[in-house]
Order: C-alpha cells, then sequence, then structure tokens
C-alpha cells in the first residue's frame, strides 16, 4: 500500500530478569524504516539489554525479537578490534570490503578486455554488470566517505595511519563507531554514542544520523542530541515500554501532561473509593444494607488506576560550603604545557570571582583535562602563574575517579575520608542510590554510574566553595543529570567545569571558554578569509571589448553567499559570516567577490546592523531575501552569478543573457521592423495605422511579438547550450553536481519600467504616433506627463509589469527546452541597460532615443515621485515565482538621508532592509554614496582608486566604467531622504 512503511525490527511481548530482579516486563516495540528512535530510561531500566536481545547477544525469557532477514543490522558492541598494528584507517576501510572486492574485479575483468578474444562479449557484460553494482554502492567515494567519518569523529589526517594500539579508550570507541557508520547497516543501534566525543563529533553525528539512509534506535543520555535527530521517543520505565512521537522536548511534554492527568484521575479515583469505603462500613449492617452492598459490588468492578510512581534518580543534595571565599576565587596567567614536544597549552588566561560558572569546551586533545589537573595541582604548568583566592577550598571531580580506593567498600570510602555517623553515611549514600547491600559493594567493582555517582557525593560532602568538574554527567541517566544541575545551579560557590553536554552547559554555566587545540585564533581566522578574498579579486578574463561594452567594470561574478537561516527558522550566521563582511573593511571596498548577504528577519541584530554599517561604508553588498527563497531553495543553496538561488550541488544552470522588451514593443508597433536600421526582424505584421495609439491593439500586437521572441530566445538558448556541451562540456564543475541535478534555463529582461510606464501612458495618457518617411514609428507626442509611473507604488502601473513579467514567463515555459531545463526569468540588466538604450529609438512613455533603460527592476531615472518607500514597494510587487533568477533593484541614498548619527543611519538601513523583505522584495543593491563623490571621481579618478559602487546585480569599480555608463548611474536617482 502507498504511504505504508515497512517494519523493520519488532520486539513483541519480551521479558527478561536476572536472577530475582525483572528488567523487562511483556515489552512490545515496532519500529519502521528510516524511523530515529531514541530509547531512554534510568540507569538500570533495562536498555541496553533490550539492545543486547536486538543482536542476538542476549535470549530472552519470554517472547520473540522478529528482525526482517533481508536487512542487516548494525551495533557499536560487535565493532571491538583485538588486534594492535591495524591502523585508523585499515579499520574503517575494511568496512567497505566488498566494495574493494568488486574494484580488484573490475580491474581484472579490464585487463582480460584488453587482452580482447572470443570472450570478449561475456567479459564486457559481466564488466557492466559489477561496474553498475559498484557505481550503485557508492563505490567510487568509500575512500571520501571514510575520510569524512574519521575528520568528522574527531580524528586529524597525521592520526589516519596511527596503530589502533596508540589510541586511548575514548579514540578507540569513537573508531569503532567510524567502522559501524561506514558500514552502514540497515538497522544502526546506538547506546551512548556521543560518550568520549567533544562538541564538533556529536554535531557532525547530529547531522551524519539525521541524513542516515537507514533506521536508528539509540541509547543516550544527550539530551540535545536526542533533540536534533529523534523522530521518536521510547521511554524504558520499570520493566515496559512507552512510545512518544517527535524529539525529545516533545516527550518531555507529553510525558509530564500524561503524569499530570494520570495524578489527577488516580486522586480523583482515591477519593471516590474512600467515600464509598465509608459508605459500606457505616451502612453495611443498617437499614441501608441492600444499598452498600451493591456500592460494595460497584467497587469491585472498578479498574484501579496505579498510583504514580517516581523514578529512581539521584536525590537532591543543597551542596554546602565550610565558608565564603573571597571575591577573587581563581587567576591563571600565561599557562603553558607540553607533552613530547607538543603544546597542549598555551597562554591561557582565565579570572574567576565568586559565584561564577565557567564551562570550558574545544575539541578533544585540546588542553580542558590538562588545565584542571593543573589548577588543582596535580601536575605542574611548564610555566604561568596559577593563584587563589582567599578562603578558597576546592575539590576535584576527575572523570578518571583517580581519588577513589578501588579496594575499600563504598561505605568505608564514605566514613574513611568524612565524619559522619553510619546512620548519616547510608542516608547520603541512599540519596545517591546506594540502598541496602550496595554499599558493601567494592569500589572497583562499581560501574560506571556507580561510580560517577560516588565520586559527586564526595565532591559535596567535602564542603568546598571551589568545584573543579571534568565531565561529571558522564555515565548518569538524564533524571540524575537534572538533578545534579538544579544542585550546580543553586550552588553558590563557584564552578569550573568541563563538558560535552550542551544542555547541561547552557542550564549552570553562565559564561563559556573555548580552548583551541592548535586551532587558530581570530587574528589568525581573519587572515586567512583575507587572503581568500584577495586572491578572488585578482582573478582577470580575456574579454572582447564588444564584451567589455556589454559587461562593463570587468566583473568576474565570484559570489559569496553570507547568512541565512535554516529551514526550522534558526540562523546559521558564523564568525565566518562577519569575517567575511569584515572584508571590507580590513582590504577596502571591491566588487569582487560579489559579497551576498541572505537576509532573514531571524538574522542577529548585531550581524544585521554590522552588514548595513559595511555597506554605508563600502556600497559594496548586495541583499537577497532569504525568508522568500529558503521556501523554494531549502537552506543549502548558494548564488549563482548574480541574484541566482541554487540548490548547492543537486541544481545547475544554462545562463541566458537577457533580451531587450523596450525594443519589443516598439517591434510591435512597427510590424516587426527596426525603429533604427528599418530591417525586418520581428514577427512580420503591418506597422500600426492609427494616429493615437490602442491599449488593447498595442497590448494585442505586444503579445502576438513576445510569443515570436519567446521562441527565438529559447531555440537560441537550446543551440548554445548543446554546442557548449558538445565542444566545451564543464565536466570538472558538473563533477561537484549531482549525477541527474534539476536544470534551469536562466532567461532575461531588460527595460521592463519603461514598457510598463509606456503602457500607462497609451492607456491613461494619450499618445500619438510619429512616423519618418520610412513609414515607421519613430516618436511619439503625449498629451500629458501626469500618467501613472512605475515606482511611486500606484497599482494601475505596478500591475502591468506584473502581467507582463507572468507572461513572459508562461510564453517561455510553452517552448521545449534543452535537457528539459526549467526556464526562469531575471529581471536584472547589469551594465547593459546602457547598450540596450543606446540601441533603442524613443519610447511612448516619453524616453528619447539612445537614453539608458532603467537598471534591473528600478524605475526610470527621475520618476519615482513619492520617495523611496514608495519605489521599494513597487519593485517588491514582482512576483517571484515567475521571476526566479532574480528581481535585482538597487537603491541608492547619501549617507546623511539615512540619519545624523551612524548609529542612526545603521537602524534605519536595517529597517529598510527588513521592511523590503517584509512586502516580498527579492534582491537590492546598497548604494550609500553622495552624487558630489561620484561627480569629483569622473574628473579625478585618481584620488578614488577603491571607490566601488552596485549595480543591477554585482558591483563595479566605478572608475573603470566608461564615461557614458557613469554619468548613466549619476542619472539615477539618489535618494536625499527617506
Amino acid at each position: 500500500m502507498v504511504g505504508v512503511k515497512m517494519i523493520v525490527f519488532q520486539v513483541q511481548k519480551v521479558s527478561k530478569s536476572f536472577a530475582d530482579k525483572e528488567v523487562l516486563r511483556e515489552v512490545s516495540l515496532a519500529v519502521q524504516e528510516k524511523e530515529r528512535v531514541g530509547l531512554v530510561g534510568v540507569n538500570g531500566s533495562g536498555k541496553t539489554t533490550l539492545l543486547r536481545c536486538l543482536i542476538g547477544e542476549l535470549q530472552p525469557d519470554e517472547g520473540d525479537v522478529v528482525l526482517s532477514s533481508s536487512l542487516s543490522l548494525g551495533c557499536l558492541e560487535q565493532m571491538t578490534d583485538k588486534r594492535t598494528g591495524i591502523t585508523a584507517w585499515d579499520a574503517v576501510m575494511e568496512s567497505f570490503t566488498q566494495l574493494i572486492e568488486k574494484r580488484q574485479l573490475m580491474q581484472e575483468l579490464e585487463e582480460k578486455m584488453a587482452e580482447g578474444g572470443s570472450g570478449l562479449p561475456k567479459v564486457m557484460e559481466q564488466y557492466a554488470r559489477v561496474s553498475e553494482e559498484y557505481e550503485r554502492d557508492n563505490g567510487y567515494a568509500c575512500e571520501n566517505t571514510a575520510r569524512r567519518i574519521l575528520t568528522g569523529l574527531g580524528f586529524g589526517s597525521e592520526e589516519f595511519q596511527q596503530p589502533l594500539a596508540t589510541f586511548s579508550g575514548g579514540q578507540k570507541t569513537r573508531l569503532n563507531m567510524g567502522r559501524l557508520l561506514a558500514l552502514a547497516p540497515d538497522v544502526l543501534l546506538l547506546d551512548e554514542p556521543t560518550n568520549h566525543m567533544d562538541m564538533d563529533s556529536v554535531e557532525w553525528l547530529e547531522d551524519f544520523i539525521k541524513t542516515y539512509a537507514g533506521t536508528v534506535l539509540v541509547v543516550s543520555h544527550d539530551r540535545m542530541f536526542l533533540d536534533r535527530v529523534a523522530t521518536r521517543i521510547v521511554e524504558l520505565r520499570q520493566g515496559e515500554l512507552k512510545s512518544y512521537p517527535g524529539n525529545y522536548s516533545a516527550y518531555v511534554k507529553k510525558k509530564a501532561e500524561d503524569e499530570l492527568a494520570q495524578e489527577r484521575a488516580y486522586q480523583k479515583q482515591q477519593v471516590y473509593i474512600h467515600q464509598t469505603e465509608e459508605y459500606i462500613r457505616r451502612f453495611k449492617a443498617g437499614i441501608k444494607s441492600k444499598q452498600a452492598r451493591g456500592r460494595q459490588s460497584q467497587l469491585e468492578r472498578v479498574v484501579r488506576i496505579d498510583a504514580p510512581q517516581r523514578e529512581h534518580s539521584v536525590g537532591k543534595h543543597a551542596i554546602k560550603t565550610n565558608r565564603e571565599s573571597g571575591n577573587d576565587v581563581l587567576m591563571v596567567d600565561g599557562v603553558a604545557k607540553s607533552y613530547q614536544g607538543r603544546a597542549v597549552l598555551q597562554d591561557v588566561q582565565v579570572r574567576l570571582k565568586k559565584g561564577d560558572k565557567l564551562a570550558l569546551i574545544g575539541p578533544n586533545g585540546a588542553g580542558k583535562t590538562t588545565l584542571l589537573k593543573i589548577i588543582s595541582g596535580q601536575i605542574p604548568a611548564d610555566q604561568g602563574v596559577i593563584r587563589l583566592g582567599s578562603q578558597v577550598e576546592l575539590a576535584y571531580f576527575s572523570q578518571e575517579y583517580e581519588d577513589l580506593n578501588p579496594d575499600r567498600t563504598v561505605l568505608e570510602e564514605i566514613l574513611f575520608h568524612y565524619d559522619l555517623t553510619l546512620e548519616e553515611a547510608r542516608t547520603m549514600l541512599g540519596g545517591m542510590l546506594f540502598s541496602e547491600d550496595d554499599v558493601f559493594k567494592l569500589v572497583g567493582d562499581l560501574s560506571g554510574g556507580e561510580t560517577g555517582r560516588l565520586a559527586f557525593l564526595k565532591m559535596i560532602l567535602s564542603g568546598a566553595n571551589f568545584l573543579l568538574l571534568d565531565e561529571p554527567t558522564n555515565h548518569l541517566d538524564i533524571a540524575s543529570c537534572q538533578v545534579v544541575e538544579k544542585m550546580l545551579a543553586d550552588f553558590d560557590g563557584t564552578v569550573l567545569m568541563v563538558s560535552h553536554d550542551r544542555y547541561f552547559i547552557d542550564q549552570v554555566a553562565d559564561r563559556v571558554l573555548a580552548l583551541e587545540d592548535g586551532l587558530l585564533s581570530e587574528t589568525q581566522a581573519q587572515e586567512l578569509v583575507d587572503h581568500l578574498v584577495i586572491k578572488l579579486r585578482l582573478v582577470r578574463h580575456l574579454r572582447t571589448p564588444e564584451y567589455n561594452n556589454l559587461f562593463a567594470g570587468d566583473p568576474n561574478w565570484v559570489t559569496e553567499s553570507i547568512g541565512g537561516a535554516g529551514i526550522d527558522g534558526r540562523s546559521i550566521v558564523t564568525k565566518t559570516s562577519f569575517r567575511f563582511i569584515h572584508t571590507l573593511k580590513n582590504l577596502g571596498p571591491a566588487p569582487e567577490p560579489n559579497i551576498t548577504v541572505l537576509w532573514s528577519l531571524n538574522l542577529p541584530a548585531s550581524f544585521k546592523n554590522y552588514c548595513a554599517q559595511i555597506s554605508i561604508q563600502s556600497s559594496a553588498i548586495q541583499y537577497e531575501n532569504d525568508d522568500l527563497m529558503r521556501q523554494y531553495f531549502g537552506d543549502d543553496y548558494g548564488i549563482a552569478c548574480c541574484v541566482s538561488a541554487l540548490k548547492m550541488g543537486k541544481e545547475m544552470q544554462f545562463f541566458g543573457a537577457r533580451c531587450n522588451l523596450a525594443k519589443l514593443l516598439l517591434y510591435a508597433l512597427n510590424g516587426g521592423r527596426d525603429e533604427i536600421t528599418g530591417e525586418q526582424v520581428g514577427l512580420e505584421m503591418s506597422v500600426y495605422e492609427n494616429e493615437y495609439l490602442d491599449f488593447d491593439e498595442v497590448m494585442r500586437r505586444f503579445y502576438m511579438q513576445m510569443d515570436w521572441l519567446t521562441s527565438l530566445y529559447v531555440n537560441t538558448m537550446n543551440s548554445i547550450h548543446y554546442m557548449h556541451d558538445r565542444y566545451a562540456y564543464e565536466k570538472i564543475q558538473m563533477a561537484l553536481h549531482d549525477s541527474s541535478p534539476n536544470r534551469y534555463m536562466a532567461f532575461g529582461i531588460a527595460g521592463l519600467s519603461v514598457v510598463a510606464d509606456s503602457l500607462s501612458a497609451i492607456k491613461y495618457a494619450r499618445v500619438q504616433a510619429v512616423k519618418d518617411d520610412r513609414g515607421i514609428i519613430s516618436d511619439f507626442i503625449v498629451s500629458s506627463s501626469n500618467f501613472p509611473k512605475f515606482g511611486n507604488d500606484d497599482d494601475r502601473v505596478d500591475l502591468l509589469a506584473v502581467d507582463i513579467v507572468r507572461n513572459f514567463t508562461r510564453k517561455l515555459q510553452k517552448c521545449p527546452t534543452y535537457k528539459n531545463a526549467l526556464p526562469t526569468l531575471s529581471v536584472l540588466t547589469i551594465t547593459s541597460n546602457v547598450v540596450y538604450g543606446k540601441h533603442t529609438g524613443t519610447t511612448p512613455d516619453g524616453r528619447k532615443r539612445g537614453e539608458p533603460l532603467a537598471p534591473g527592476a528600478n524605475p526610470l531615472h527621475g520618476r519615482e515621485e513619492n520617495g523611496a518607500i514608495a519605489a521599494c514597494n513597487s519593485a517588491a510587487k514582482i512576483p517571484y515565482e515567475y521571476a526566479m533568477d532574480g528581481i535585482s533593484y538597487t537603491f541608492s541614498i547619501a549617507p546623511s538621508a539615512l540619519g545624523t548619527t551612524a548609529s542612526e543611519q545603521v537602524h534605519n538601513l536595517t529597517a529598510l532592509v527588513d521592511g523590503y523583505f517584509a512586502q516580498g522584495g527579492q534582491h537590492i543593491n546598497i548604494n550609500a554614496v553622495s552624487l558630489d563623490t561620484l561627480k569629483e571621481a569622473m574628473d579625478h579618478p585618481e584620488k578614488y582608486p577603491d571607490l566601488t559602487i552596485r549595480v543591477s546585480g554585482y558591483a563595479v569599480h566605478f572608475i573603470k566604467l566608461s564615461r557614458e555608463q557613469q554619468e548613466e548611474i549619476i542619472m539615477r536617482t539618489f535618494y536625499k531622504q527617506l
């Protein structure tokens, strides 16, 4: 049945006991293909037991485990490897054994094919079959997959060839995880996969699991991990399973609602039972005995609601201190530490005040634990100073638990260190889930969770006012983690902790310090980005003079997309987003790369403001509406060429410049004859006969010529790109795309506002056509200039522009395209509006022969009569649905018009971009420069070598434009007020 997913495994009424302890009681679970199920429960609830039953390591006492016979199942515990000589790389590559065997077979078959002979057809047939299987199984990518997995799990390239024997236990666990992920079983079983991982590795694993093709069942106490990967949470509680749809947060909410409902129902039933029993007791021997017996019968039939049972978790203790510390708790100044010539810590600086709770984060090997050991006095620093403040008492919780004596019992360990009575000691241990005979276990025989709870209790009892915590939540179940969080949040002393548990850090820490294991400093990171941008600025293309006339300013169209938001609305701005913007300050303004900010209402205010600040200083940034484009392209897209969005690696574009709509309108009036040369170019028809232009007739003729033009345009594009693929196929670029990408064919139009204004003049004024001695209409007399003009937020003309765009795209879509590419349209001209205008005659709106067209979706120069906001509103009406190659709008304003102070200018520009995109606008260039500056640059170009200005779709060095193009820019409207 369509839409029904296959069940990959089932647990049917499984029970399992150990001695007299029942761990699983008739539990049932069905998991469907592609589900990502999180299995949660307190320590000892049976989660690992259930996993062991699934992989066949344990047999249930009752019930069945049913696995689909056609599917493979993988569990981390199955991946242990005792060999010592094998390297990390070899271990992961062994997961691809079958693919490597197929690769060797293909090589053997290739050698046989080279030999020829009578058996060649059979060999070729076998080779075709094997190579098809190899490619289908992604065999060509297995080395890249292995490298990606090892890198994602925190292994540096220099560790790939290290023998397994040289790795720590945590590294071996991560390596076994890598082997399992490379094996890619149909069903992936993971038990606490984030243990021994740093945050970067955990985040990588989250992304890996979210895109994993198979089914995943994961046991984890990492709540943020479960929030990000799980599609269902299954809770194992007191031997029984209960399922909750959604992620961990949804589970917590639904469980709380269920427990509240059960508590209320239980209490209500208890009141009823108590009242009924009291009635029966009072009247069972009296005149109402019959009613009492009836009540007794009713009571016996009541299905009793179980009393809500609380889970056993660590009891909440107040962490008491022996005394208050001074205000200054810790000073770490210039601390450094090396091991065998490798610098682990360099020039570490830390200051802690009383009450601070600081989390140390960083990759594995960054020196976090080393720093805690130096502060606690367990190891010396090579250099630097550690100073504790007045009255500071320190307690250290080590993830290795070195201060526990494995030969003592649990009770002895507490009594040895602390002045407690036997009863007090057992009470405190009971709060840490050591009950009855548990207190007589040897410390050396404790599980990881039990050892962690004992170490934490010792720290609580120490009375210290400064706690050093190294992974305190390792081996704790979620309920216990929550109690520890509350204890530490309420602690009035000082905490310095190391943790990879992001949720724990969020709940406890008020500051975070990142230790960078050999990573870049901010200065070095910025320098790297600067160097990349310098290289991009140095690129030059060899171009013909004709090309330069059309696309002036020496553009490369290297577009760098920055910012944006995820599908879920979260901002994906990073530090590197700021760094790319900052290159315009470090290196000065420049057109390349074409800096493009994907603007969303959800972007951080600090990033928006910084972009606005740099825009005002450089005029080198364009903005695109991420909230609009994300609906069509998701959150993994980039900007191609100028303003066109494409999904990364999944879509490509056949580029096709643009056509001149203003000239097309004149062809409609002149029967397809060129108004300048007189040649028959367009669809042949009679020249418009009447003296005055009739709107309906002009529209009929215009759309007839548009039919001719769109057909010619598509056929021309088909020919160009067929020949391009045949003789200059870009195989390197296409190798970075999916095998069958979605293809777009990018068309464009110039002169939209001129045509809209011309049609408005025809419809709302009276336009007389003037013919020359060739019988061609070459001039117009407009009865009044008071007709609606595009750029004034007037629907009478704005909707004419909308109809033109919509109809042009629909006509393109009727034409067959090369490789079935989807036609898209841009309203964008770059600098071609000048060249197009030069070759276009006088138009019915009053524009004279040879004058430039307006750039992109802009109004014609000087026609914005209602101010900047109205002009933005007109451009925003053009529907992106019919112009998905981009709708370019260029906004130019004097900086002083944005405000009197720098902060006011930034605020107003940010609000303008927010408002424009909220109206549905797709793209906006921001030029914040005065006309006086541009005029001076024309006369004294040597003073302005870096003066950058945005044109339609990209930026140019102003002094590299021709005089004619410079004059056209100066003709544009530069707003003097908002």
